[in-house]
């Protein structure tokens, strides 16, 4: 079992420290050329740049995040299950457990946030 989790903390460790960066810098990349190329078509059709909302948030998709987070969760606890079979011990099932376990607390509670919330953020003006 040692040897499993040995192994399994640095790879989570270097994947989560070089996933993030990478995938802001993509993201910001792709919407700046997204912007320049509406700007481009805006002064090609003639459209006045003014009026142009290039930077007005976009709603969120309500429940999303609760369902993504409760599903890791639960990923978490399949996989300590997955664990506690191929090495006959109950340790790492526990431990897996109880991580899943706050992992999906945390999606049930953004789950119901929206839930709560639904009508005053979401509601057509």
């Amino acid at each position: 079992m040692e040897n499993v989790v040995a192994i399994f903390i640095p790879i989570v460790a270097i994947v989560m420290v070089f996933s993030i960066p990478i995938v802001a810098i993509i993201t910001e990349h792709l919407q700046k050329n997204k912007k320049a190329e509406i700007l481009k078509k805006a002064i090609e059709m003639g459209t006045p740049i003014d009026n142009l909302k290039l930077d007005e948030p976009k709603k969120r998709m309500p429940y999303r995040s609760g369902m993504v987070t409760t599903a890791s969760g639960i990923g978490v606890v399949i996989f300590g299950i997955a664990m506690s079979r191929i090495e006959n011990e109950p340790e790492p099932m526990l431990v897996f457990i109880g991580m899943g376990s706050v992992v999906i607390l945390i999606g049930l509670a953004l789950l119901i946030n929206d839930k709560m919330n639904y009508d005053r953020i979401f509601k057509d003006d």
